[in-house]
């Protein structure tokens, strides 16, 4: 028991570094103001380990200690549209901005769009994060 205990707190501590690092480290995510026609939320920090990009797929996640409320009014007028709320359970929202997805159990699973999930207690501390945006967007060309 004690040994299953200690893994899972030195787990968590290499989350939690990984986390800390990976807010700090310069890319440069944390410099554009746009990718593929969506804009970057101008008060908000790369995410480089809740992130990832691959040959065909990027999926780019920034976060901002902005309320959800500020962030959504951001999108939509920039985006001329309103967001789509979709609700998971009582206590998770998500706003979506859909421009490609497919169907996973009558559910939309973004494949390019934004998505802006509001954090609870636990992820607002250990991300330093009021609000966390995902933006899925096709991988660019190779030039």
């Amino acid at each position: 028991m004690m040994k299953k205990f200690i893994l899972v707190f030195i787990v968590f501590l290499q989350l939690l570094t990984n986390i800390s690092y990976s807010q700090k480290k310069t890319t440069p995510f944390n410099k554009i103001k746009s990718i593929n026609g969506y804009p970057i939320y101008p008060k908000s920090r790369f995410s480089g380990i809740l992130s990832f990009t691959g040959e065909r797929q990027w999926l780019l996640t920034y976060l901002t200690n902005d309320k959800v409320n500020k962030v959504i009014r951001f999108y939509e007028k920039r985006l001329n549209r309103k967001a789509e709320m979709i609700k998971y359970g009582k206590s998770l929202i998500i706003y979506q901005f859909p421009k490609d997805y497919t169907m996973v159990n009558k559910r939309k699973l973004l494949t390019e769009g934004i998505e802006i999930i509001p954090f609870g207690g636990f992820y607002r501390k250990v991300f330093k994060a009021n609000t966390k945006i995902k933006i899925y967007v096709k991988a660019p060309s190779p030039r």
